[in-house]
């Protein structure tokens, strides 16, 4: 994995625009090649910390990959295991409690939009296939 390009990646999720910008293409080059950029003052610490080592240009010091999954951010307040002392992964993305409503409104507008069949979708859900 290119840890690097994912880093830019990261960054455009969490900041909403790209780390390297500039109009002329060689001197956005060369941005990237020194590794100068300019932190958005509204990230949190652990935020700035990761990005700032992702983002690294000496590959030697460059986060990997399993650190990076470990780093404060990714992990925030989950439970450390006591033998190895890495934290424990969050047991995956949030779901709604079982017996939530489905928003209809939602539904449709997946059907209407992105052409999902909104009676399949309502079934998935029920099923817990989500």
């Amino acid at each position: 994995m290119d840890v690097l390009s994912e880093g830019g990646t990261l960054w455009a999720v969490v900041c909403g625009f790209l780390p390297f910008e500039h109009a002329n293409t060689n001197k956005l080059y060369e941005k990237i090649i020194k590794g100068q950029f300019e932190l958005p003052p509204f990230l949190s610490r652990k935020a700035r910390d990761l990005l700032k080592r992702v983002l690294c240009t000496d590959g030697a010091r460059r986060l990997a990959v399993g650190p990076i999954l470990q780093h404060t951010w990714c992990v925030g307040d989950a439970p450390v295991d006591e033998l190895t002392g890495e934290a424990t992964p969050r047991g995956g993305p949030p779901t709604a409690p079982a017996d939530a409503p489905v928003d209809v409104a939602l539904l449709e507008t997946l059907e209407q939009r992105c052409s999902y069949s909104a009676a399949e979708v309502a079934a998935e859900l029920a099923e817990g296939k989500h």
